[in-house]
């Protein structure tokens, strides 16, 4: 198990920090600062995929807010300013572009 696994693991199971590696050995948990019982290495690695996937979505709903800010919502306000057809068409084309460039990862299979 690597560094990213057991944070992985360990945020699909709901905790955050709170744990301390030996030598960043994450295989050897050498401190546990959480009041719940500490996990095991079955359940952590069970667990990764799903902490992984909760990290990719979190990236990509960032840089789709950051898109949106910058590109998106100017055409938006523009649209609102003139409600023209095209204005909303540019604008929802926009959105479409940046819903691609940024797509959501897929969801680990349970």
């Amino acid at each position: 198990m690597n560094l990213q696994e057991l944070t992985d693991g360990l945020t699909a199971l709901g905790f955050t920090t709170g744990y301390a590696a030996k030598d960043g050995d994450p295989a050897e948990v050498i401190l546990w600062e959480n009041e719940a019982k500490q996990p095991t290495t079955a359940a952590l690695l069970k667990a990764a995929p799903q902490g992984a996937y909760l990290r990719e979505l979190a990236t990509v709903s960032d840089q789709r807010r950051v898109a949106y800010t910058l590109e998106s919502d100017p055409l938006a306000f523009k649209y609102q300013e003139t409600e023209l057809p095209e204005d909303k068409a540019i604008w929802l084309a926009k959105k479409a572009e940046i819903q691609a460039r940024y797509p959501e990862p897929e969801a680990p299979v349970k």
